[in-house]
């Protein structure tokens, strides 16, 4: 299981600005990123813009929460 946190904000012209900020292995350290990335400029003006997801990337593959994980580097 993974939490993929991403944070999501209203930008000119009802565009949606969103940026996918990382992958934790636990929902205690994305929540640590939460409260690390709102003090920074541009995330403090949006602070409820983070959301937390969780992937089940572990089962079978006719599991519907069944998820592969690719991480580029």
């Amino acid at each position: 299981m993974v939490y993929f946190l991403t944070h999501t904000r209203k930008a000119e012209k009802n565009l949606i600005e969103r940026k996918y900020i990382g992958i934790c292995s636990t929902l205690e350290k994305a929540e640590e990123k939460v409260q690390e990335y709102v003090k920074y400029e541009g995330f403090e003006r949006f602070p409820n813009g983070f959301k937390i997801k969780k992937y089940i990337i572990d089962g079978k593959k006719d599991n519907r929460e069944f998820k592969k994980v690719y991480l580029l580097g």
